[in-house]
């Protein structure tokens, strides 16, 4: 009933999956798009019984996942229910990246960088994630969050709609949410367009917004680097323009406390 309101005023619906669904019945009951990539693997991996407003929703794919075949029948007919519905995925990867890689006390690989400009009180956030877990138990949570980098990278070859979010810290971990994507095996290119112009695609927007053009809204950066040679240059912003209104990104950044990116060469 919710999607059938929300379509009929030109609007879409995306989210969780609802406790005692599973994602496969969300799409054919009018969902547009699922946030967290977890969601997919929890249609496979639970029931109508399981209480997924707990953390089950996490430790159910940290046990599982790892072991999980993404070319699996049942897998493929799934994705073919996401492409027949033109259905959006946002896998927010680095939100798993912390509770399934994380270790208490240490940085997740990968963040020391972005860490290193932020306010003292803000870095000690980055040192609290991980789940307590024995060795065993951990190294089979970095396999199945290794398994979900997989299943990005098989949503994207199986030309499922994608997109880019976080469910974290705004701005900054969006360049590392990038930089996971191209770790899954995404080129660049395709990982730039998911993050601008497919997603103004797929909000029905693209006359306006998602990409640089006359006639289109006038937010955009300027970028020290090349992020299509390194995806990581997508972080060096140097300016920032939105509605046609220049901002030099390192006066952004102190407003909140942060440190610019410190330009070095590749």
């Amino acid at each position: 009933m919710i999607a059938a309101a929300a379509h009929q005023h030109g609007l879409t619906v995306t989210g969780h999956i609802p406790v005692h669904m599973l994602a496969g019945e969300a799409v054919r009951a009018g969902y547009d798009g699922i946030e967290h990539i977890n969601m997919l693997f929890l249609n496979f991996f639970a029931t109508h019984e399981t209480d997924t407003r707990d953390t089950t929703r996490f430790t159910l794919v940290g046990d599982r996942a790892a072991d999980f075949d993404l070319a699996s029948p049942a897998v493929r007919d799934f994705m073919k229910l996401l492409i027949a519905h033109k259905t959006v995925i946002d896998p927010t990867n680095d939100a798993f990246e912390d509770l399934l890689v994380g270790e208490q006390g240490k940085l997740t690989p990968g963040l020391e960088a972005m860490v290193a400009r932020l306010p003292v009180q803000a870095q000690r956030n980055y040192l609290l994630g991980g789940l307590p877990l024995d060795a065993a138990k951990h190294a089979r949570y970095v396999a199945s969050f290794a398994k979900m980098l997989a299943m990005t990278k098989a949503l994207y070859d199986a030309k499922v709609r994608l997109v880019v979010g976080t469910d974290a810290m705004a701005g900054l971990m969006f360049h590392h949410e990038l930089a996971l994507y191209a770790r899954a095996g995404i080129p660049t290119a395709a990982i730039l367009r998911m993050a601008t112009i497919d997603p103004a695609r797929y909000l029905g927007r693209d006359k306006t917004t998602g990409s640089i053009a006359a006639g289109k809204r006038a937010d955009l950066v300027v970028i020290d680097g090349d992020p299509l040679a390194h995806i990581d240059d997508i972080g060096r912003t140097v300016t920032t323009m939105r509605g046609g209104i220049v901002f030099p990104a390192a006066a952004l950044y102190a407003s909140v406390g942060v440190e610019p990116y410190a330009a070095t060469s590749h």
